[in-house]
């Protein structure tokens, strides 16, 4: 299959080519005219052709000791042909570092377009303070890679592949990762241990059958991929299929941010960026089993604070977050830098499907997500965060929380159920210097579900200097240590369920009462809600607990409660809100509580799980 799409897309090149074109084929391995690699690109460089050419690298012999150097060249690399005349791509060509000196097995410069193909690149061994072991692209163009294995490099930063677009802003460098490549086991003594991409550059990942798997950033950032602004990465793969799809970053292993790490470069205005998204409308984007040994299993975002200072914003739709490990933010760590002269200074996270259905930029993005293929994902693991654990690099329980909210840093987490993950807390919000914070930490849970999960403590912390917002939320059958919503900051909550029986659903030490507030909350647990408005006592009757089924039986509480909202505004199961059921007399107005509004049809109750299931009017 990977030889098939391998030729096809040299078919179709070749079709986009104008005959009057010369276009050159150079031949590399034993008996061919080109014993070397490099002699064939010198062999190019001194007469090339337009608009690129071919150099085919038969696998008829060994290529150890590698340092192959590209530079300001348009060339097509195609391994995986048998002999000097074969273009029949059957295998792959393994191109070592082996036996060679502490280099990149190649370095790409100047201003190239090169397309790799049918490779194998390992045994890259740069130095602990040297940069892409198997690739160090430095320059401008496009380097795109399909058919192909980065396995077992190292370098300092960068293991697998180190990519810095080295040009003017308007002059930006792109990285395609393409069908059914590899990065696997590559090692960064600091940081990137699969991927770095820095400068002006972008990168994208939407293809099926790719794979970054088992990258170590040893010391620092970003095990399977780092991103440093003003780089860009838009993320959208579902992943590599064998039998079933495998996540796209798995296992991975970091300091901080095992999966992924978005950082501020260190100039002014140096904003660094991931877009996250799917390609496949059954197989969301996915992190699994990613390890921070300190913060970010998952997902880690870091600013620049300082004046002109950098951002760095991680938004996504229809991701899922599972089994990911770390002490603190095990699947979602927004951090945070001082400035004496600013204060602190918050990095972005922002998760569900409502930042990334728009046709116009995401959070920020220079483009919409549906220009990188962008679909609406439709799997019931789209948009999910479950089974991440804090725990430290010994295996053990620690008192950390699933999501972390630094000093002045924001986190949304929109139409997402958030389940079975174990910690100290589901969401913190931290503030480390009340006296020079310029903004408080914002975390937002809205249309989601917040069930089966283990906490020591409460299900929701927050310090002083933050805000917390909790709407149309069902939270319920968690099992919790101390409170289920514990705030010193400013605290709204709207529209939600809380059904955890008799835990205290609120605990707030913030000193102004102007901070809180509480409008149409239904709560088996109501002591601790005095001073809220419209707070309902009772069962929010869901159809099936047992199965996992949060929606509201024909007999609910919830039903027609509070006040409609204007606009498109849809519920966890994408359905509009503010149904008005006629059999159900309206409290306040038409919209229900918690994360999922019942719809118009009656269907009773041994029909309710069928009704929730298919569209109606």
């Amino acid at each position: 299959m990977s030889a098939v799409r391998l030729a096809l897309s040299i078919v179709v090149f070749a079709v986009a080519v104008p005959v009057h074109a010369a276009i050159h084929h150079l031949r590399v391995g034993a008996g061919c005219t080109y014993a070397t690699i490099q002699a064939a690109l010198e062999a190019e460089r001194a007469n090339p052709g337009s608009p690129a050419d071919f150099i085919w690298i038969a696998r008829n012999q060994a290529y150890t000791a590698q340092d192959i150097q590209i530079h300001d060249q348009n060339v097509f690399l195609y391994g995986g042909v048998d002999d000097c005349v074969d273009s029949s791509i059957s295998g792959t060509t393994i191109l070592s570092g082996s036996g060679g000196s502490a280099k990149s097995v190649m370095t790409i410069s100047g201003h190239s377009q090169v397309w790799l193909g049918g490779l194998t690149i390992s045994e890259g061994d740069n130095t602990a303070s040297g940069v892409g072991g198997g690739i160090n692209f430095v320059g401008t163009g496009l380097l795109k890679i399909g058919s192909s294995t980065i396995t077992n490099n190292r370098a300092g930063y960068g293991g697998g592949i180190n990519f810095n677009g080295a040009g003017g802003a308007g002059d930006v460098a792109e990285l395609w990762i393409n069908y059914d490549t590899l990065i696997t086991h590559n090692a960064a003594t600091t940081s990137g241990g699969g991927i770095r991409i820095e400068g002006n550059a972008s990168m994208r990942v939407v293809d099926p059958q790719v794979w970054i798997a088992y990258n170590d950033a040893e010391g620092g950032y970003g095990g399977g991929i780092e991103v440093i602004g003003p780089a860009r990465a838009n993320i959208g793969s579902p992943g590599y299929r064998l039998i079933e799809y495998i996540a796209l970053l798995y296992g991975n292993t970091a300091q901080y941010g095992g999966g992924l790490a978005v950082t501020a470069g260190s100039g002014d205005n140096q904003d660094g960026f991931a877009l996250l998204f799917t390609t496949d409308a059954t197989h969301p984007l996915w992190f699994d089993g990613n390890v921070a040994a300190h913060v970010g299993g998952a997902i880690y975002a870091h600013p620049n604070a300082g004046v002109g200072g950098g951002d760095a914003s991680i938004c996504g739709g229809d991701v899922r977050l599972s089994g990911n490990v770390a002490q603190e933010g095990s699947a979602v760590y927004a951090d945070e830098q001082y400035d004496a002269i600013t204060g602190y200074h918050g990095a972005s996270v922002s998760l569900g499907p409502e930042r990334i259905h728009a046709t116009t930029p995401a959070c920020g993005g220079a483009e919409p997500p549906s220009s990188f293929g962008a679909v609406e994902c439709t799997s019931p693991y789209c948009n999910l965060i479950d089974g991440n654990l804090a725990q430290n690099p010994s295996g053990q329980a620690v008192p950390g929380s699933t999501i972390l909210v630094q000093s002045n840093a924001s986190v949304v987490v929109d139409h997402t159920r958030v389940l079975d993950n174990h910690g100290a807390h589901v969401m913190r919000l931290v503030a480390n210097d009340s006296a020079s914070s310029v903004n408080p930490s914002n975390g937002y849970l809205s249309d989601s579900l917040v069930a089966g999960n283990v906490v020591d403590g409460d299900l929701v912390i927050a310090d002083s200097q933050t805000r917390t917002k909790i709407t149309n939320c069902t939270i319920s059958g968690n099992q919790i240590g101390s409170a289920v919503v514990h705030s010193d900051g400013i605290l709204d909550l709207f529209d939600d369920i809380v059904a955890q029986g008799q835990t205290t659903t609120l605990v707030y030490t913030g000193g102004n009462p102007d901070n809180l507030t509480i409008d149409y909350l239904l709560s088996m647990e109501v002591a601790s809600l005095a001073q809220g408005s419209h707070v309902i006592h009772g069962d929010p009757a869901f159809v099936n607990v047992a199965t996992g089924d949060y929606r509201l039986m024909p007999t609910s509480l919830a039903i027609d409660v509070a006040p409609a909202v204007g606009g498109d505004d849809f519920d966890l199961d994408g359905r509009l809100h503010d149904q008005d059921i006629a059999s159900v007399p309206n409290l306040d107005g038409v919209r229900d509580l918690g994360a999922y509004e019942r719809q118009l049809r009656y269907c009773g109750a041994a029909d309710t799980v069928f009704c929730a299931t298919f569209d109606y009017d």
